[in-house]
């Protein structure tokens, strides 16, 4: 789908990579292998457009299967183009902002105390599908996996109701 779909090598001749991609295709190689020989043969700016557009074609391609839609290679492209612009434009304004004198807080995951538990819970919302993704992790004090979980249910609820609803499964 990614490299011998026509869609797709239009999608890279258009983004002017198709020559490089195709020298990396060797006989029985499964997409995985392909996907990182070609960026190990790319330079940053390479790697990034090959992301973005790699990434374009796989939303063409769920579009296509579950909503039935067509687009063009264009659309392809346009899309891929805007999403590395505009994470472009982010990785700028984050160098660029000013030193603010403000707490910096460091998220970062904590072993629970002896004999506990810890539950990390998050929920995702699509409105395409008009629903809620949970997902569950639970680790030991060790910090060693003990279970997980992913479960959605509809309609679409509010984030708190979400965040509120995965902590529920993971202590059902």
């Amino acid at each position: 789908m990614f490299f011998e779909c026509g869609k797709s090598i239009s999608c890279w001749q258009r983004i002017g990579l198709c020559y490089d991609i195709l020298q990396t295709i060797l006989p029985f190689a499964s997409c995985v292998e392909i996907i990182f020989s070609t960026l190990q043969q790319f330079d940053n700016h390479q790697k990034q457009v090959f992301g973005v557009t790699l990434w374009s074609i796989w939303k063409h391609r769920n579009n296509r299967v579950w909503n039935d839609a067509q687009e063009s290679v264009q659309d392809i492209c346009d899309r891929a183009g805007t999403l590395l612009t505009s994470w472009q434009n982010v990785q700028v304004t984050r160098h660029v902002q000013p030193n603010i004198s403000a707490t910096h807080v460091c998220a970062q995951w904590k072993k629970p105390s002896p004999g506990r538990y810890k539950c990390n819970v998050d929920a995702s919302f699509s409105n395409s599908l008009n629903k809620v993704i949970i997902s569950v992790c639970i680790r030991d004090e060790k910090g060693h996996f003990v279970l997980a979980k992913a479960e959605w249910f509809a309609p679409i609820v509010g984030v708190d109701m979400g965040e509120a609803m995965g902590l529920l499964t993971a202590m059902q």
